[in-house]
């Protein structure tokens, strides 16, 4: 959050900063549902968005397929969508595959993903906000290729920072997939040249995988392939089916789906891993078959290619979309994760949107508060209501809030016992003064006890003030308007006035 600098010249006068801090000690669990902190008020809707996690395992920076509804208020292209994790500490990469009018296709980077479920935030209504999306922060650094091949013309873009991107031969674009867009492959010739960067050639583990679907079950073909006989992939054989082969530098493996032929145009996601000494091939998210083989992967110089075989033979008649690399085998979970965000994702996501409330405390680190008045006595020195002071108070529980039309300053608090400190500051206007602190104004049932009573403030140092501060069980729920005072034996030093929402 910025912070907004202020500006005033006070003759023979003094200034105060007032930092005020809150923590909060209860014994009930705070979950995401009890925390309402808002993340930027700049953002007038929310969804709190609940993923069920599909293995027995904490995924660790994984990018989770979202489908995102449009929501009154969106940008139509999506571009003021920000997401945080459960507490509104973290903002959290995301890229949008696609949209229009109704849904936008959008993966997220979870990076603690825990059984059964995680939740974030999904922030919209934000009419000045510029795009967010940061797709290479998305997918951590083992992926070596991202293609989503939703492109409608052209490159085929690699979604991660390598740059493994395609040229595309004979393809047709722009073909429904089984998320958004894909590539259709239906004729000899037909390919997409993804190179021989280097990335591709230093791999002791990897990962492929793809969804395809194929109209032609009767053929030996090739889905994704780094070299032939001397490489890797995943392909389809004419008598055996889905099939996936690594090549080490003395030995290869191949394996079989082992369920006869696939159905023509049906969906399926086919993944090969290889971890150093056990090489396993997954259809629809389960392993089907696994074997144990171990040495160094064999390096060719041969491209990668989707679609056919070195651009010369087995080429693939179907849909392709979703195709990856990685440098590291894909854990089980990893992979079941994967396919049931794709295969059913209103099954596996739920959505509860909210609108900001009039009286809710946003999670501001940094908020531009001010002393509202200074003064000796029934001297005034200093009234800041109608201008920008040089100071400012800042804190995590403490912000302007709209209530009954206008901007207020406010503090939330649920019923019982909290601990409060309050730091002042002096910029040196006075050599020295014996301050105190006090609270005007607060509920029955609700005390602000500081401590200690006296402090000396002197020029350019810092005190701090703690509070003991109490809602007693009987005050009801509501909206409360109190004084923080700062004063000494000459008067009332600083005071502001802050509403207090008791939940």
């Amino acid at each position: 959050m910025n912070i907004l600098p202020n500006r005033i010249r006070v003759k023979k006068s003094f200034f105060i900063l007032l930092i005020l801090t809150i923590f909060t000690f209860t014994s009930i669990t705070s979950s995401l549902a009890d925390d309402p902190a808002w993340w930027d008020n700049n953002w007038a809707y929310r969804d709190k968005i609940t993923i069920v996690n599909a293995g027995s395992t904490t995924l660790i920076n994984f990018p989770a397929y979202i489908n995102v509804p449009y929501r009154e208020g969106m940008q139509p292209d999506y571009k003021d969508l920000r997401f945080t994790n459960a507490d509104g500490t973290l903002i959290l990469d995301y890229e949008i595959e696609s949209y229009d009018s109704t849904k936008a296709d959008i993966w997220v980077r979870i990076p603690e993903f825990p059984v059964p479920s995680v939740s974030i935030w999904m922030y919209y209504a934000n009419k000045n906000a510029t795009s967010g999306q940061n797709p290479e922060g998305v997918w951590d650094s083992d992926y070596l290729m991202v293609q989503h091949l939703e492109e409608t013309s052209g490159t085929c873009t690699d979604s991660t920072s390598n740059h493994n991107d395609g040229a595309s031969h004979s393809v047709q674009q722009n073909i429904l997939g089984k998320i958004d867009g894909a590539d259709e492959f239906k004729l000899d010739g037909s390919y997409i040249d993804c190179g021989n960067n280097p990335t591709f050639n230093t791999l002791s583990f990897i990962t492929f995988e793809s969804w395809i679907t194929t109209n032609n079950n009767n053929l030996t073909t090739k889905i994704l392939q780094k070299g032939d006989w001397d490489g890797h992939g995943l392909g389809q054989d004419k008598w055996k089916g889905w099939q996936a082969h690594v090549t080490l530098q003395d030995k290869g493996a191949k394996l079989d789906w082992g369920k006869g032929m696939p159905q023509t145009n049906r969906w399926y996601y086919l993944v090969m891993t290889y971890d150093g000494s056990k090489m396993i091939f997954y259809v629809d998210g389960e392993k089907v078959a696994e074997t144990d083989i171990s040495g160094n992967l064999k390096i060719s110089n041969r491209n990668v290619y989707i679609g056919a075989d070195g651009a010369s033979q087995k080429f693939f008649k179907g849909i392709i979309d979703e195709v990856r690399i990685s440098k590291i085998a894909r854990s089980s979970d990893w992979i079941k994760q994967t396919y049931a965000l794709t295969k059913d994702n209103p099954g596996n996501v739920e959505f509860v949107s909210e609108k900001i409330p009039e009286a809710v405390i946003k999670n501001i680190t940094k908020p531009d508060l001010r002393v509202i008045r200074a003064s000796i006595g029934e001297l005034i020195l200093l009234d800041s209501s109608g201008f920008n002071g040089e100071s400012t108070i800042t804190g995590n529980h403490i912000t302007r809030e709209t209530y009954n039309g206008n901007k207020v300053s406010a503090v939330r608090f649920p019923r019982g016992t909290h601990d409060v400190t309050l730091y002042i500051s002096n910029f040196g206007m006075f050599t020295q003064r014996d301050v105190n602190m006090r609270v005007e104004g607060l509920p029955k049932g609700a005390s602000a006890v500081f401590t200690p009573e006296n402090q000396t403030l002197r020029t350019k140092g810092n005190i701090s003030f703690n509070a003991k501060c109490i809602i007693g069980p009987d005050v009801p729920a509501g909206v409360y308007k109190y004084k923080l005072i700062l004063y000494n034996n000459l008067g009332v030093l600083g005071q502001r006035e802050i509403y207090l929402f008791v939940e």
